[in-house]
């Protein structure tokens, strides 16, 4: 069985998805309804879409689900699990992985409350790296999205260290701003969009 019809997962905008279950359903949680809201997928539509049309599909090809897995399920003792390093200082350990050749990649969302870009910038300055100066005289170049209308990230770097500046996303990028997230992943990686 081919998994056409959930190529969709592969959006390159959340509306998209908007647009496929309403052509499939009719209607979805009040998306794209007459007179009600438009917009993004929520976490519950998500949730329900992960729980069942795409667990489904997998499961009919595969059964690489195990029943008792739920999307989200595991973020409480993931959480706990990692709870060590949350909030935990890094500047000594990016100044090793910078000294030491280490590629160092940084995403920002612009419209990020919780990372603001200006903090950002701010813990950036504290970094000891021999080649900081250059790295902060250097350009920051625009990339533009797909169909070249809008900017999807800047993006600086010199060396080792890059930033990327991600647009109209805030600390989910990806959910935000899934075009820039897979085009800045295709970037670090090396692979081409």
């Amino acid at each position: 069985e081919t998994y056409g019809d959930f190529d969709i997962l592969r959006y390159h905008h959340l509306d998209y998805i908007d647009k496929y279950l309403n052509r499939k359903n009719g209607h979805f949680y009040g998306v794209h309804q007459e007179g009600g809201p438009s917009g993004g997928v929520n976490e519950s539509q998500i949730e329900y879409i992960m729980n069942h049309q795409v667990r489904d599909m997998l499961n009919n090809a595969t059964k690489i689900i195990p029943d008792n897995v739920t999307w989200g399920g595991q973020s409480g003792p993931v959480f706990a699990a990692q709870n060590i390093d949350f909030m935990k200082p890094v500047v000594d350990d990016v100044d090793t992985l910078l000294a030491n050749g280490i590629t160092v990649n940084i995403w920002n969302g612009q419209l990020d409350l919780i990372c603001c870009t200006l903090g950002t910038l701010e813990w950036l300055q504290t970094i000891k790296w021999s080649d900081f100066d250059n790295w902060h005289k250097s350009a920051k170049r625009g990339v533009k999205n797909p169909s070249g209308t809008d900017i999807a990230y800047f993006k600086k770097e010199y060396l080792n260290l890059r930033m990327y500046y991600m647009m109209k996303a805030g600390h989910m990028v990806p959910a935000d701003n899934p075009v820039a997230a897979l085009m800045g992943v295709c970037d670090v990686t090396g692979v081409p969009y």
